[in-house]
């Protein structure tokens, strides 16, 4: 289990988690002025709704840093472990910033670690469909697009726009949690494809 946990770099993700959740509190107040593709005034996107990626690149890159043909032999169910990781992390994210909100009540702050709940499930969609190189290709990408075309030309959410809404739009909440179920699903459905074709070949 250690060994694993150093493979997976465990330790870099935690301390990559309590920063990232660090700055999320320092940088509440501040905002990214994105342009406006559908005309009006530049968008202004809160900062810690799109600092959740940092975590996900490092959980990424920590679960694509094994032996897959060797861990798809290995008697150590694998991919249960690292839904496991993932989910542990994730959560540790949300839980951290339930805490700073309850302290700062600043609502940005708990969605931020809303958004890295869904984040986490798209990573695990591009695990399952793109490879662990191309892993943190689709939240990064989704975050830009979010970011550019979340908002009509009056600062309006739209709902599919997930990350931009606050905390208190359950919406957002339902289609975090749904990203990351599928994401796990894909994510474990894909392992035991590749695990049932290496012991075939082994055979």
């Amino acid at each position: 289990m250690t060994l694993w946990l150093k493979v997976r770099r465990a330790w870099i993700c935690t301390i990559t988690v309590l920063v990232t959740v660090l700055l999320i509190d320092l940088s509440k107040y501040l905002y990214l002025a994105i342009p406006n593709l559908l005309g009006g005034d530049m968008l202004k996107m809160p900062m810690p709704l799109i600092l959740g990626i940092a975590i996900c690149i490092v959980l990424g890159w920590g679960l694509g840093s094994g032996n897959p043909p060797l861990e798809a032999v290995a008697s150590r169910p694998t991919q249960l472990l690292d839904t496991t990781y993932t989910l542990a992390i994730t959560l540790l994210s949300l839980i951290l910033c339930i805490i700073l909100h309850s302290i700062s009540k600043a609502d940005v702050i708990l969605a931020a670690g809303r958004n890295v709940l869904g984040y986490a499930g798209i990573m695990l969609l591009g695990r399952s469909f793109l490879g662990s190189n191309a892993a943190t290709v689709l939240p990064t990408g989704f975050a830009i697009i979010v970011a550019m075309l979340g908002q009509d030309q009056y600062g309006r959410t739209y709902d599919w726009a997930w990350p931009l809404a606050g905390s208190e739009y359950k919406l957002s909440w339902v289609l975090a949690a749904i990203l990351l179920i599928v994401g796990i699903t894909c994510y474990l459905g894909r392992m035991t494809i590749l695990n049932n074709s290496a012991w075939g070949n082994e055979n």
